[in-house]
């Protein structure tokens, strides 16, 4: 049985270090592509990730008095979302896909405080 769980442990711990791997190597080959970056007003669907609609072009963000998203994408995927409100960060998200091209991981961004 302590056989059993000594191997049970050591496969965990090399599969767990074999997923950091591929997060690494993947942001590698994906810092190559170019990063776009586009404007929207809104977004639909509460589940990640978020479907942004409703595209515009930032020309001048100082006259810009409501919310809007700001949506990374590399490779045609969304990589990371941004929400602002009258100038100021409110919240946002990073996406991590798997090597097959689903969803993998969400990370929340931080609120940036001013002290």
């Amino acid at each position: 049985m302590i056989k059993f769980l000594y191997i049970l442990i050591t496969l965990l711990i090399f599969s767990c270090n074999k997923t950091e791997r591929n997060f690494q190597n993947k942001d590698k080959i994906d810092s190559k592509s170019p990063m776009v970056k586009k404007y929207y007003y809104g977004f639909g669907r509460y589940s990640h990730p978020l479907y942004l609609y409703d595209e515009f072009e930032m020309k001048d963000s100082t006259n810009f008095k409501n919310a809007y998203y700001i949506g990374f994408y590399r490779d045609n995927r969304l990589i990371k979302i941004e929400k602002y409100l009258r100038q100021n960060f409110e919240f946002g998200f990073i996406y991590n896909y798997s090597e097959n091209g689903d969803l993998d991981k969400v990370i929340n961004l931080p609120i940036k405080t001013e002290k």
